[in-house]
């Protein structure tokens, strides 16, 4: 059966779009007039002081539109100009530095990269690593870079001194005024998604399977947060609305976790990283309870027990300042700081089998025993203890609960976010399937949709962030 979206709802989601574009054009036009509201606070009070000075230079003298544009206009211009100078300070400092070191290290550097260039080549060569045959070098900007020697000294230099120059932006990552990092997006049309959702929806209909797309949320709450600095623009937000308003219209069972954010008055920012994209372990606890909630809800099964959903029934061992996010890692720890990790495991009684086909991982335990990886729990600066929950990514991983509190099976199709969720839904539910689509864990619809049905799951939920999304993501269906 070829499952094409119904064209009903799309001239309805026409119209919103073109709602949504509208309303985007008038934030724009209204931008200077509406600064206060939005997150213009530093240009607000620069603009009041010099409007202020030019009062004491004429106080008798009224002012004219023109005069209150001029003044706005050179406010600007003394912000472009401290920007300016901060870059080229940190750029003169950085060349001094850079004389310094790249004599000594250029000898190891061309070694490195010799070495790491001859590996990739003898892997792909390799018929298990690379079936194709095929010898791609088009990354080696890539390999040059990733082993430079000192490549890490000279990340931390740049962040001392983006730091002494209080920049806002390092390698393409944006510091907010509460010190989280972000990675800014483009605004993307990601309605073509909708449609692909709408048609798996379709097809899992045909098989009597409920499902549910589950928004995570961005670490920004709205794209003109006050937290965002003046002069960058990012679209995560008004761009998942384009798919989440497709899904609404096209009646596709959709979780929201902005709005529940919302609706449980929680502070946005401590749910998340601040050197990392990715949430929390406790938010990803707090997520788990908002998706079981949702699924009862939807199969018409009552949540039997609140154990498992109760955070006074589970243990937190906080690691302090360890954690060294994607974003954090870019910049250096003296631009992003470090984060504190918490290990949330069950202090009640649990029978766990962990299966990781790929990795021939098949492990019967605790929790703690199966889903706890130590190996990412290192006492240092860390940038992979987030991989320290299912052992990081993977196509396909399977939990099964030895003392499930309902029989059901949850299949769950993923990205990330999902590895502090999946273990909490595993103490409620008998089995949770994980799938992640993208090439690089080695994921494929077809593979997907055949375990699928020999799962014969209760439930399919899909559950993606909104700068994880991708064409490969969405393509559920050959």
């Amino acid at each position: 059966m070829d499952y094409n979206y119904r064209d009903e709802p799309l001239a309805k989601w026409e119209q919103e779009l073109k709602k949504l574009e509208e309303a985007d054009r008038e934030w724009e036009k209204n931008l200077l007039e509406k600064f206060e509201k939005a997150r213009q606070e530093e240009l607000k009070e620069k603009f009041l002081v010099n409007l202020f000075h030019k009062q004491k230079q004429s106080p008798k003298e009224e002012f004219s539109q023109e005069i209150l544009t001029q003044t706005l206009k050179e406010t600007i211009a003394e912000e472009e100009a401290i920007v300016e100078k901060h870059s080229v300070v940190g750029a003169v400092f950085l060349s001094f530095l850079f004389l310094i070191f790249i004599g000594a290290n250029f000898y190891d550097n061309t070694q490195n990269f010799t070495d790491a260039l001859q590996k990739t080549i003898t892997d792909a060569k390799n018929p298990k690593k690379n079936p194709s045959g095929i010898i791609n070098l088009s990354n080696v900007d890539t390999i040059f870079t990733d082993n430079l020697a000192f490549k890490e000294g000279y990340i931390e230099i740049n962040s001392l001194v983006s730091n002494a120059t209080e920049q806002r932006e390092m390698n393409g990552i944006v510091k907010l005024k509460n010190d989280y990092l972000t990675l800014p997006m483009e605004y993307t049309d990601m309605s073509r998604f909708g449609r692909s959702t709408a048609n798996f929806n379709a097809y899992l209909n045909e098989k009597n399977i409920p499902f549910l797309y589950v928004q995570i949320p961005h670490k920004l709450p709205s794209d003109v947060d006050k937290q965002v600095p003046y002069g960058f623009d990012t679209y995560p937000n008004r761009s998942v609305n384009t798919l989440t308003s497709f899904l609404k219209l096209s009646d596709v069972p959709i979780l929201d976790l902005r709005e529940e954010i919302k609706n449980d008055e929680l502070d946005h920012y401590e749910l998340f990283y601040k050197t990392d994209s990715h949430w929390t372990t406790e938010a990803g606890f707090w997520a788990h309870t908002k998706i079981l909630e949702a699924i009862c809800e939807m199969l018409g099964t009552p949540q039997i027990s609140t154990q498992t959903t109760d955070l006074e029934n589970y243990k937190i061992q906080v690691y302090k300042n360890i954690f060294l996010g994607s974003r954090g890692h870019r910049t250096g720890v003296n631009f992003s700081g470090l984060d504190d990790f918490s290990l949330i495991s069950p202090l009640f009684e649990s029978s766990i089998t962990l299966q990781i086909p790929r990795d021939e991982l098949d492990v019967t335990g605790t929790f703690r025993e199966t889903i706890i990886f130590d190996e990412h729990l290192k006492t240092e600066v860390n940038s992979e203890i987030y991989n320290a929950y299912l052992k990081g990514l993977e196509n396909y991983k399977k939990i099964t609960n030895h003392m499930p509190i309902s029989n059901q099976k949850i299949f769950l199709i993923h990205d990330s976010f999902s590895l502090p969720v999946a273990p909490f839904l595993g103490l409620y539910y008998e089995e949770v399937h994980m799938y992640d689509l993208r090439s690089e864990y080695d994921g494929n619809n077809i593979e997907m949709l055949q375990i699928l049905d020999e799962v014969n799951p209760d439930i399919v939920i899909v559950a993606y962030y909104p700068q994880s999304i991708t064409h490969e993501l969405f393509a559920f269906l050959p």
